[in-house]
């Protein structure tokens, strides 16, 4: 995977030290912040702060919350498994494994 303009994050690495992958992103894009920058960066996307601060679970129009699905679901790792069949599964698996190919 090792090319200069392509950085691969995993969930699973973020959640067991989310202030490291920022650091690893404001190294991999050469972006300058303070340590009190990445501080407050880290708690702004603690999975809480983030779910109800996303504007990816607002009505584009009204910018209130939206009923039923959620697009920021719950944070926890694994919880794919109650979203997701094996078909399902394969075919993202499927598809990842072709797109690094590119």
């Amino acid at each position: 995977m090792g090319h200069p303009n392509m950085l691969v994050l995993w969930y699973e690495n973020m959640k067991k030290d989310q202030r490291k992958m920022i650091q690893d992103i404001k190294n991999h894009i050469k972006y300058d912040i303070s340590e009190e920058q990445i501080d407050a960066l880290t708690e702004f996307m603690k999975f809480e702060n983030y779910q109800k601060s996303s504007s990816m679970n607002k009505d584009r129009d009204t910018g209130k919350e939206t009923e039923g699905i959620k697009f920021v679901r719950k944070g926890i790792v694994g919880d794919s498994k109650n979203h997701f069949d094996d078909d399902m599964v394969r075919d993202w698996d499927e598809w990842i494994v072709e797109e690094f190919k590119k």
